[in-house]
């Protein structure tokens, strides 16, 4: 956990900036846009639309351009590494799924 806690760009919940749920939830209406990577290319079409954009506008697709992990690395985890950072991000997996409710709601 102290390695975790050194790193500066995952020492941090998502509620660290926005608050608790309760906040959260009282400004559900000034959520303009909720995207997620699992559904990143329907996502940005959908806020295209939202921001007026042309049609033209692209996501890049390139490996190198998109910082795509190349299919020759290995990316598995053992179990033990997968448990720890299920615990470690559990507070923003719950985040996650209300955000995920919050879109569905918004659709």
């Amino acid at each position: 956990m102290g390695a975790m806690k050194s790193i500066g760009h995952v020492n941090s919940s998502y509620w660290d900036w926005f608050g608790d749920e309760d906040y959260f939830l009282s400004r559900r209406d000034d959520c303009f846009f909720i995207g997620f990577q699992e559904t990143l290319d329907s996502d940005f079409e959908m806020l295209k639309g939202k921001l007026g954009l042309p049609n033209t506008t692209r996501l890049p697709t390139d490996d190198r351009e998109t910082h795509r992990t190349p299919a020759r690395f290995d990316t598995r985890l053992d179990e033990e590494a997968a448990a720890n950072l299920r615990a470690w991000y559990s507070r923003d997996y719950q985040f996650v799924h209300l955000c995920k409710e919050i879109k569905h709601g918004m659709t």
